[in-house]
């Protein structure tokens, strides 16, 4: 836990998420929280891999 946050690498993720009470979700809101976080990865993977290139650029400059 890092400033009242959990980091839990991905494997984990699933069981981390049983681990957790509370109320279930509404498949439709999980739906969509999945969808986000498939958006959000994919911007991020763009995002990254187009800083790589601009630094393999300037390296080769």
């Amino acid at each position: 836990m890092v400033d009242g946050v959990d980091i839990v690498p991905g494997q984990k993720l699933v069981a981390w998420l049983r681990s957790l009470d509370g109320d279930q979700v509404p498949k439709d809101a999980a739906r969509d929280a999945l969808r986000k976080l498939r958006e959000y990865r994919a911007k991020s993977w763009e995002a990254a891999t187009a800083a790589e290139r601009r630094r393999d650029a300037t390296a080769a400059d």
